[in-house]
């Protein structure tokens, strides 16, 4: 240090200031010299091949010095021999490698399979799920299974955000909907487009207001996508404007052949908030006070007898039903008789297997549900095979062919059985001496309707539907990462109504 350089005014403790930076920076600049930089490269590869793995971020641990790999793999980076290298790549588990002195350093990445996501195919490419959380929902064979359903419609209540699920019924899997973008229609249908391993379902309403789903056993659906965006509309055109539920059904797996049987059985109640109806005393008692209040708002009409011919015990002189003093025989719950508590059962059986170019899968299935209401059932059968097998390194073929036979008696095709069986009057047995019904239109002044029971045993509407499902596909492999797939498919669905009435009224009433 020059002297000069010094101010003259400057005391002893400014001259120790002065001793001391100056150290600082000679003893920074000394610690510099002795780490020098050095030059590391090198090659990142992929854990399935062993070829470079292109897009890789290495970077010095603790600075903001980085670089990437080429489309080959390789990379180069300035870094002291003490640092650390931080390898990262989306799907992969990133390392740390310290550097020791070394210019190059090879490592394979290792895949991180909690990280890798679903991706999803949507028929215009595949999708990361994180990229469609607001436009593709699903629903695995386990949430499937959690619920005793008869239709796929049912099992999806709850399931997905954005999907509302109506049921207008409470026959076995009858009358649900399911409505994903609103109600886009007053004249044509809301109902989504069904998609079953590549064939296209029909939309329009069947019978009795169900949709051509409600016939697939659920039973042997393995996982449901549901495409809510308006973007669906660009696959499947106007048949995709109220959604799309694409449907995957069971397929055989290579390996050795297994033998898999469940069933389960269920039973169905009333449950404990039943509607509250009068007895047959409280019901008479309200039939007196009724009448009586003609009186108070009639009184001359009254007086002049207008209303005496609905003198109540006037009524009450049918001896099978009414004693001499008017009083009821019976006192009838009609929601008891009209219910009931059946056993249902539903079986299946799989069998799957097969060899590396060949596999297979074929199930059975048989169901016997019971209503709430008398006589109300639904029976179905279902048969259902697939085949595929690798032709040549780049041919594979298979086929899935799906029958099912449903007969399920409807006997709430109309709101009579809900509102009668409230409506019944309380005094009236089920059936009288001679086994006729007893209805309402037996008592005089009554509404000229028939009972819920008669209802029940008397009328008839069964449908008999059969539903075939076949489809054909291949899969043509032009090279590692590109497949050209073909599906060809076929859906019948047809149905036979049976509607009958019952025995007509009492003789004589």
């Amino acid at each position: 240090m020059k002297p000069e350089l010094i101010p003259k005014s400057c005391g002893l403790w400014e001259y120790a200031i002065l001793f001391t930076v100056f150290f600082f920076f000679s003893s920074t600049l000394l610690f510099a010299n002795n780490n020098p930089l050095i030059t590391v490269s090198g090659t990142v590869t992929s854990p399935n091949d062993n070829e470079g793995l292109p897009g890789v971020n290495v970077l010095v641990k603790g600075t903001t010095q980085g670089t990437v790999t080429d489309i080959e793999g390789k990379y180069s980076i300035n870094a002291e021999e003490n640092d650390i290298l931080v390898f990262s790549s989306i799907g992969f588990v990133s390392q740390e490698v310290p550097v020791d002195g070394r210019s190059t350093i090879n490592i394979t990445m290792t895949e991180d399979v909690q990280a890798l996501e679903e991706i999803v195919v949507i028929g215009y490419g595949t999708q990361k799920r994180s990229d469609l959380t607001g436009a593709v929902g699903s629903v695995d064979v386990e949430q499937l299974q959690e619920r005793p359903v008869v239709s796929l419609n049912q099992s999806l209540a709850g399931r997905i955000p954005g999907v509302q699920v109506n049921v207008n019924s409470g026959r076995p899997g009858g009358k649900s909907n399911i409505r994903i973008r609103g109600f886009s229609s007053i004249n044509s249908s809301n109902n989504p487009l069904y998609v079953v391993d590549g064939v296209q379902l029909p939309i329009t309403t069947q019978t009795q207001r169900s949709q051509a789903i409600d016939y697939i056993n659920p039973n042997d659906i393995v996982s449901v996508e549901v495409l809510k965006d308006a973007s669906s509309t660009a696959i499947y055109g106007a048949r995709g404007a109220n959604g799309v539920i694409l449907i995957t059904t069971k397929q055989g797996q290579s390996g050795e052949g297994k033998i898999s049987y469940s069933v389960d059985l269920s039973t169905v109640t009333f449950g404990p908030n039943r509607p509250e109806v009068l007895n047959a005393e409280q019901y008479l008692a309200v039939e007196d006070l009724a009448w009586r209040n003609m009186e108070k708002f009639d009184p001359e009409g009254w007086a002049e007898g207008k209303w005496a011919y609905l003198n109540p015990a006037l009524k009450r002189t049918d001896p099978e039903i009414f004693d001499s003093n008017g009083n009821p025989y019976f006192d009838t719950n009609w929601i008891d008789e009209t219910t009931q508590s059946k056993l249902s059962q539903n079986h299946q059986l799989n069998f799957s297997g097969g060899s590396d170019k060949t596999t297979y899968s074929l199930s059975l299935g048989y169901q016997d549900i019971q209503g709430l209401y008398l006589t109300n059932f639904l029976t179905r059968y279902s048969g259902r095979v697939a085949v595929e097998t690798e032709v040549k390194d780049w041919l594979t073929i298979g086929t899935t062919l799906n029958y099912n036979f449903q007969s399920e008696n409807n006997v709430d095709f109309n709101d009579q059985i809900p509102r009668r069986m409230v409506e019944d009057f309380p005094f009236l047995p089920v059936y009288y001496s001679d086994g006729t019904y007893a209805d309402n239109r037996d008592y005089p002044f009554a509404e000229g309707t028939r009972s819920s029971v008669h209802n029940l045993l008397e009328r008839n509407f069964t449908i008999n539907t059969q539903t075939f499902i076949g489809s054909a596909h291949a899969n043509i492999k032009l090279t590692d990462d590109l497949i050209f797939r073909t599906v060809l498919g076929t859906n019948v669905i047809t149905q036979e109504t049976n509607r009958y009435e019952g025995r007509p009224k009492r003789q004589g009433a």
